[in-house]
């Protein structure tokens, strides 16, 4: 049997030991470790391809990891070594792992096992070169073992102190020492040990040896209290009994640690004050201390809990003031800020928002420095404005800072330039980003409507970004804020509540200008926001705004790896987060945009990871399960979609409209079309309504799946778009192309903002040349091809500017040249799963005329993975089936070819006699391959 070693280093190794050779190969052991880490759920490959080979397109990386599964199979002999298709787990029969058996030692309650097996930190000195992402993986997982094996040491610990068991409560506290050396409570735990056991000495040779390494390492002296505990010990002549040490609280201890027995040869009573000392000293500081900078190390400053006291008697978290004070310490040279959403997460890690939690989760995020403080309104109307510093490494405060004025930003710019000095950095420029305005009352406002907005609750963020408006009115950010809340929350006065913002825009600071200008472009699809951007982010490269606006201009340009960059910096430096109280976070569009762009990236699996943490940051917002349950409907099982619904109308306190359109949605994705068209009946039975109107897009879509393009016909009679899609699928092609040429027009004579014009024209545009190349009229594509070239180019969106290679493609296509039709086709290609579903469908019909149906798959296999409307709404997911069963016929996979054939029966079975012919084909098929 195989055995993986992943605790102090990588190594996999046989019956007669190490392997070495091809096995031993670095991504190979990579792979390795990854599976073994997930245990028995496995682990998708759209999130092995991210770990592994992030800077690959689609189609090579998924070769890659399929060459990889191969290579491993042969070279270890057994071909069952890696199991699974779609998640890959490792046959725990074959191959066994520490860390696998570390878990499972773990949850059987046999800690001491678990204890044995951690040996060293998780993959210790293992990297893989151009792999962001898998190095990221690697710290998280490292962390979180060495946490769990911490507990689990101080668990055993404990409990042999309480147990009366010296030998053993030394042994454990010795482990823990071991593992980190800085820690003063597991070095008193082993001073207090040794003194119990007998071993005074022994004690305090282990004292003296801590406070040297303190010294050497940290160029400081040990925690006063630890100190305190040592002079304690070298006073007592002879010992007395010496009390455990208590460790910090613990959720499910509810009995208080026991007095161990005095032996008759402790007789003083000194060394019981000593051993109090060493408990009162361990039981305040109740944090671990992990290995600290030097003096001499870069700054690392984490931002905990600034308090605003908007009464004598009432204090309240003051998230606008984090934001401020973390902006402006990121315009410092060579400072970095921890961004306090990243402390949120360690806090909800380590299940705890007590101040000594703060600490610890400070240090766990790498941080050298914490700054805390409190923004006090005084009589005549000034602000004054403390902070603390604390210097992490050995707990103690540093320095406190401290100024007033009537301006909070000028107050703010102090303590700044004053930190700056202390850390002997320049000062950050004079105009520091921030909120914008010199009204209290206003940034009140507007830090009321961001909780309110990252709670979900439109209606109260567009009240208070309207206060915040009103009290100042050239507040430009409330302006921008109040118009984006507008476009959902009130969409009949966001055009004027965007020229409100354009115009204090003209007028406002530089970076409020670009951020505004940039966002207002994006909007109106205008290409000019791409340049906005360029010019916006070396201005503020450590601004999270500006990386947000960067990531939704990337995204809708169709620069997918650039968006993931973006959103990925704003989550990193955002910090307008509190701990654990109030909104987490302000990157929440940030954490949705990531997931909307590996779900366009056709990376549906880091996608759902970006939309689990959206929905751990705020587990009250039910928006957030239901935009997960929309993720899962496409990568996960449809249990968990379902899972997630039900969590969100939990958290709504009753069913609501959303999750019932999510949940038909994602049963039309399974199949079940009865059900979905009793739904969608009962539901036009409220037609003037949003349940009305969903109920009827559904119900269309449904009929067109199913083949019931008359029943159709007669639902869409008012709806012109949708009738010339039934008349195109009906084989109707002139009338559809003449009724998307006639929307095209009605566009271009429009009052939409250029962009937005040009998106929607060349879209329709592009749907008429589909429909008369299907007609056999192929003498207007080329001019329609470059009217659509013209037309796209002036569109910021990145589908438009490449639809012109669609209808070209469509050209070469109709006239044989399927070779050139594939190029063209591909040059098409926005999003493989949300781009546009045609263009899947018509490259794969080329790649069949071409005799290489496995690409054909890859073409069409993504689409599958893609929305059921918006840009898939052009081509019903039967179609696809159809088309995927007949290229895995032919690639020689029957039982893929069956299970897509078997869709398409399924759906044609009340079908209009147009598509009987193409049913009886599926059928026959299916009857001589059962």
């Amino acid at each position: 049997m195989l055995r993986l070693k992943t605790f102090g280093g990588l190594q996999l190794a046989g019956p007669e030991g190490p392997l070495s050779g091809p096995p031993s190969q670095r991504r190979r052991l990579a792979l390795l470790a990854i599976l073994a880490a997930a245990g028995h759920r496995g682990v998708s490959r759209d999130r092995l391809l991210l770990y592994l080979w992030p800077e690959s397109d689609q189609q090579r990386a998924r070769h890659a990891l399929a060459q990889l599964v191969y290579a491993l199979r042969r070279d270890l002999g057994d071909r069952d070594l890696v199991l699974g298709t779609i998640e890959l787990r490792l046959d725990p029969s074959l191959i066994s792992a520490d860390i696998t058996d570390f878990h499972a030692a773990r949850a059987a309650g046999d800690l001491a096992a678990a204890a044995a097996l951690y040996s060293g930190p998780f993959l210790d000195g293992f990297h893989l070169d151009q792999a962001e992402e898998f190095e990221r993986w690697v710290q998280q997982e490292r962390d979180r073992v060495r946490h769990a094996a911490l507990e689990t040491i101080e668990t055993l610990a404990e409990q042999a102190t309480r147990e009366n068991a010296p030998l053993p409560a030394v042994r454990w506290w010795r482990r823990l020492s071991e593992l980190e050396p800085l820690n003063p409570r597991y070095a008193g735990g082993l001073v207090t040990a040794l003194a119990f056991a007998g071993d005074r000495p022994g004690a305090l040779r282990e004292a003296s040896s801590y406070q040297r390494l303190v010294q050497q390492e940290l160029g400081a002296p040990p925690d006063a209290s630890f100190l305190r505990v040592v002079e304690a010990l070298r006073r007592a002549g002879t010992t007395e009994a010496v009390r455990a040490p208590e460790g910090p609280p613990r959720g499910n201890d509810s009995d208080p640690p026991r007095r161990l027995p005095s032996p008759s040869r402790w007789t003083r009573p000194r060394v019981i004050a000593a051993a109090a000392v060493v408990l009162t000293g361990l039981t305040v500081l109740g944090v671990s201390l992990s290995r600290g900078r030097g003096p001499s190390r870069r700054p690392v400053v984490a931002i905990g809990l600034l308090q605003e006291a908007t009464r004598p008697d009432s204090l309240r978290p003051a998230y606008l003031l984090t934001d401020m004070l973390a902006t402006g310490l990121s315009g410092i040279p060579d400072l970095e800020v921890i961004a306090t959403s990243r402390l949120s997460e360690i806090l909800s890690q380590i299940r705890t928002n007590r101040p000594a939690g703060v600490v610890d989760a400070a240090r766990r995020a790498g941080a050298s420095d914490l700054l805390e403080g409190m923004l006090q309104h005084l009589a005549d109307g000034r602000l004054r404005l403390e902070v603390h510093r604390v210097a992490l490494d050995r707990g103690a405060l540093v320095r406190s800072y401290q100024s007033e004025g009537r301006d909070l930003a000028g107050v703010m710019r102090e303590i700044v330039t004053a930190l700056a000095a202390d850390f002997d950095r320049s000062a950050p420029p004079r105009t520091l980003p921030g909120a914008g305005t010199a009204s209290p009352l206003a940034a009140r406002f507007y830090e009321e409507g961001l909780r309110a907005y990252d709670a979900r609750d439109l209606a109260g963020a567009y009240r208070f970004m309207g206060l915040a408006l009103r009290e100042d009115s050239a507040f430009a950010m409330a302006a921008y804020q109040l118009w984006r809340i507008a476009r959902y929350a009130d969409p009949v006065a966001a055009p004027g509540l965007r020229k409100v913002a354009a115009g204090i825009a003209s007028r406002a600071a530089d970076r409020e200008r670009w951020i505004i200008l940039a966002a207002q472009a994006a909007v109106d699809m205008e290409p000019a926001a791409a340049a906005l951007v360029d010019s916006l982010l070396p201005r503020y490269p450590s601004d999270p705004d500006a990386w947000l606006v960067a990531g939704e201009v990337r995204f809708t340009e169709g620069d997918f790896p650039a968006a993931i960059a973006a959103y990925a910096r704003a989550i990193r430096l955002d910090s307008a987060g509190s701990l654990g109280v109030g909104p987490a976070c302000r990157a929440c569009d940030a954490w949705l945009g990531l997931a909307t762009a590996y779900l366009w990236s056709d990376s549906a699996a880091a996608g759902v990871h970006a939309a689990r943490r959206v929905a751990e940051l705020h587990p009250g917002v039910s928006d957030y399960r239901r935009f997960l349950a929309e993720l899962l409907w496409r990568a996960g099982p449809p249990a968990e979609a379902l899972a997630a619904l039900r969590a969100a109308d939990s958290l709504s306190g009753a069913p609501s409209h959303e999750t019932a359109r999510s949940a038909l949605l994602g049963r039309l994705r399974l199949g079940e079309f009865d059900a979905v068209d009793r739904e969608c009946e009962a539901g036009l039975r409220i037609p003037v309504s949003s349940v009305g109107l969903d109920a009827r897009w559904i119900y269309l879509i449904s009929l067109r799946y199913q083949g019931r393009l008359k029943e159709a016909r007669a639902l869409a009679k008012e709806d012109a778009l949708n009738q010339a899609v039934i008349e195109f699928e009906g084989g109707e092609f002139r009338l559809a192309a003449d009724g998307f040429h006639r929307g095209a027009d009605a566009i271009a004579r429009g009052a939409a903002p250029p962009g937005a014009r040009a998106r929607t024209q060349a879209w329709l545009l592009t749907h008429a040349a589909t429909a008369l190349a299907a007609a056999g009229d192929t003498a207007l594509l080329p001019a329609l091809a470059d009217t659509i070239q013209r037309v796209g180019a002036r569109s910021l969106y990145g589908r438009d500017p490449r639809l012109h290679h669609y209808v070209r493609g469509l050209l070469e296509a109709a006239r044989g040249r399927h070779e050139a039709a594939v190029t063209e086709f591909r040059q098409a290609v926005m999003s493989w799963t949300d781009g546009y579903t045609r263009i899947n469908l018509e490259l794969a019909r080329s790649l069949l005329a071409l005799g290489r149906p496995t690409e054909a798959v890859l073409a069409l296999e993504p689409a599958l993975r893609g929305g059921l409307d918006g840009s898939n709404l052009y081509v019903t997911r039967t179609e696809l089936h159809e088309l995927l069963g007949r290229a895995f016929d032919r690639a020689g996979r029957v039982d893929s070819a069956r299970a897509h054939y078997a869709q398409a029966a399924q759906a044609w079975r009340h079908a209009d006699p147009a598509f009987q012919d193409r049913r009886r084909a599926v059928e026959e098929w299916l009857a001589r391959h059962r």
